[in-house]
């Protein structure tokens, strides 16, 4: 982060503190729906840093790459883009960072991806709903475990303190490849969606 001035520093540690220490206080709390809530929107928002996420006229869109032109490409602001999405971000950030999720499939119906299911049911589903959606729930164990299955008659149930510090770890990694001179690219997407965020020219 030695790249950036003083502004986006104070910006990136009061964004880590905000979210990080919010998740310590409402564990210690027993408010687990609310930790649980900070937890994945803090993947929804660092999906967008990694990924360089903005949105124009109610569409999502990161920095067109160099390679393949075959999507669509669109100029914003003079500058390249393709579309997008939330998700696409959400999976892009833990298959890179929180990979545990995305290396490993649940153990019966269709082979499904673990970051899949933290997406569509805990993700859509306590964001939206206030809930999990059904067949799964969360629990408290002071465990690495981070997924049970057929726990207490749940098909699928979130161990809140091991993605806590799965979170965490993958925060602090994140960080110190921005400072990577070989990746570049994941500093120049960090600043386009810090400049979308503050309003700035992006």
């Amino acid at each position: 982060m030695e790249k950036l001035d003083n502004t986006k520093i104070e910006f990136w540690n009061k964004f880590k503190r905000w979210h990080l220490d919010d998740i310590d206080i409402c564990l210690a709390n027993n408010a687990n729906y609310a930790a649980t809530k900070t937890m994945l929107s803090l993947i929804d928002s660092l999906g967008g840093f990694y990924g360089g996420l903005i949105e124009y006229n109610n569409i999502y869109y990161v920095p067109a790459g160099g390679g393949s032109r075959s999507k669509k490409i669109y100029d914003i602001n003079n500058k390249s883009f393709e579309k997008s999405g939330s998700k696409k971000q959400f999976l892009n950030f833990t298959k890179n960072y929180l990979h545990e999720f995305f290396e490993t499939k649940l153990p019966f119906g269709k082979n499904i991806r673990l970051s899949d299911v933290l997406y569509e049911h805990f993700r859509c589903g306590i964001i939206h709903e206030g809930q999990p959606k059904f067949g799964t729930g969360i629990t408290k164990e002071n465990t690495p475990i981070v997924i049970y299955t057929n726990y207490k008659n749940i098909p699928v149930v979130l161990n809140i303190l091991a993605l806590r510090d799965m979170l965490r770890r993958a925060v602090f990694e994140y960080e110190r490849d921005l400072s990577d001179n070989k990746q570049p690219e994941r500093m120049i997407r960090w600043q386009i969606r810090y400049d979308f965020l503050t309003q700035l020219k992006f």
